[in-house]
């Protein structure tokens, strides 16, 4: 094995104490489905005699789940050394490192120590957590799916569009065409090239003259397939209201000032949609389990140390 490389596993105790650092203090986030574990994740963590112990650091047993989890914590670039003996024998002396300190921390009194016990039940919470969502969210059946999508056949829609791209002064996109000019003369300048194509001028020609958009420029100014609720909402509102070959006025964003048109638009396939309808059924699921448990949950509240909110003030006049 590389030098580097073993230096980079040397430093696992390091990455992993900031990390355990960092999830004591992650703010509590909506609630979504936990994604799926890597392929080498997923080798490594339920191996066939799981339960085994594979080593006892100063008699303390380590299954081969227990070791396996480990594995699975590392970046995936490091995990395929699991399947090298020399590598494993490294990962070995590592995970060997962190139970000797956690050894050492219990006997200099961590299990008594409220700030640990504290993150310790916190990450408790969150495997717990995690495990709840997974089996809340279970498996969308093919049926559902279909189902869903046959709902809402609308939704699932991409729109073949183009755009001409100016950019302006204090806009995200660099100019091609000289120093970018304040957003009021480039919205002028854009008017005159909206006015220009509805009149007949090629879209394409007019793009790759004076979009300065480079990428969508060299291919007549064809972003490609849209799907809908992919655009910042400023964008979005207007496409949603062209229709085919229509162009149109000049809508300012972030980037600069765009004059769109829509080439056409049509439906995604079932297999297209497919994944993203299943996180958006299992996330449905979960959304509305979560509600009705914490609606069902009986909470008491220190009132000292959460106090009633300030109740609005009316408005002036």
């Amino acid at each position: 094995m590389r030098k580097d490389v073993l230096v980079a596993i040397a430093a696992v105790v390091a990455i992993l104490a900031i990390a355990y650092g960092l999830s004591a203090v992650r703010p509590a986030v909506a609630p979504t489905v936990a994604p799926t574990a890597s392929p080498a994740a997923a080798t490594s963590t339920a191996p066939p005699g799981a339960d085994t112990v594979v080593m006892r650091v100063n008699g303390e047993p380590v299954t081969q789940r227990e070791f396996a989890y480990f594995v699975s914590s590392l970046p995936e670039q490091m995990q395929g050394f699991f399947n090298n003996p020399a590598g494993r024998r490294q990962m070995a002396e590592q995970y060997v490192r962190m139970k000797v300190l956690e050894q050492e921390a219990s006997r200099m009194g961590a299990d008594k120590d409220p700030d640990v016990s504290a993150r310790m039940k916190f990450g408790h919470t969150n495997l717990a957590v995690e495990y709840a969502l997974q089996k809340i969210a279970g498996n969308a059946s093919e049926a559902q799916l279909r189902a869903e999508y046959d709902k809402n056949r609308g939704k699932h829609t991409v729109t073949d569009l183009r755009h001409v791209l100016i950019a302006y002064q204090g806009g995200r996109i660099p100019s091609t065409h000289g120093a970018a000019l304040p957003p009021d003369q480039v919205m002028e300048r854009a008017k005159k090239i909206a006015a220009q194509l509805r009149a007949g001028a090629d879209f394409a020609d007019v793009a790759r003259k004076e979009s300065d958009d480079t990428g969508s420029a060299r291919q007549g100014g064809l972003i490609g397939p849209v799907p809908r609720g992919s655009l910042p909402p400023e964008m979005e509102r207007v496409v949603e209201t062209l229709q085919p070959g229509q162009v149109s006025d000049p809508v300012r964003s972030e980037f600069g000032i765009h004059i769109f048109r829509v080439d056409g638009r049509h439906p995604q396939s079932f297999e297209e949609v497919k994944a993203s309808l299943k996180q958006e059924v299992q996330q449905s699921v979960v959304n509305e389990t979560v509600v009705r448990l914490q609606k069902s949950a009986r909470v008491d509240l220190d009132p000292k140390y959460f106090p009633p909110a300030a109740p609005a003030k009316a408005p002036k006049g």
